[in-house]
């Protein structure tokens, strides 16, 4: 867990969406509690945040490493289990976190491996068997300001049932995949679920 606590923060405005004011603080506890070595009271304020709301993937995830560190593997090898179930799929990490060594030898953490390997297959299934290479269209940088607040766009959306039949410009088109899935804070070293750091939307 120690390479990924730096993104713990990451995910704050993305728990705050759905849970208390107060998992923010948390968060921030955790962290800090973690980097002192306090690890027992890192993994009771994890099972406090789970317990308000603030569950996801990646807090099952340190859940199962706190509680590793501290001795307890029941209760590590059980926020594992939810970890692969919400769709924490890092198995390279999960092989590799020392956090995790004091429950490598438990049979139950050989079976969340053995639905993690068969949910990498399935993943791995649905991918086309030949990718036929593609032309590479470089887009133009979009923009990261303008002159409509949030408010006022929403103040003025219209549903249209007309359609220009102008093409969509390239300029239209980097806007667009930039707004739906674009980078806001890029991460070079983050895990690969990440694809390179933050984005526009969760």
């Amino acid at each position: 867990m120690s390479r990924l606590i730096t993104f713990f923060l990451s995910f704050m405005f993305i728990l705050s969406c759905t849970a208390q004011v107060s998992n923010e603080d948390l968060l921030v506890e955790v962290e800090k509690l973690y980097e002192e070595g306090k690890y027992e009271q890192a993994a009771e304020t994890i099972d406090k945040l789970v317990t308000q709301g603030g569950e996801s993937e990646l807090v099952f995830y340190y859940g199962a490493c706190t509680w590793s560190l501290v001795g307890n593997k029941e209760k590590a090898l059980s926020y594992l289990e939810k970890a692969v179930d919400a769709g924490w799929l890092d198995k390279e990490l999960i092989s590799s976190d020392t956090d995790l060594d004091a429950i490598r030898s438990d049979n139950k953490y050989t079976r969340i491996m053995a639905v993690l390997d068969a949910k990498l297959a399935a993943v791995e299934a649905s991918f086309p068997v030949e990718h036929k290479p593609l032309e590479i269209i470089v887009l133009p940088e979009p923009h990261y300001s303008g002159d409509l607040s949030v408010e006022e766009a929403l103040q003025q959306r219209r549903s249209r049932r007309r359609y220009a039949e102008n093409p969509l410009t390239l300029a239209d088109v980097s806007q667009i995949l930039w707004a739906a899935y674009g980078l806001t804070r890029p991460l070079p070293d983050a895990p690969a679920f990440l694809r390179g750091g933050l984005k526009t939307a969760p």
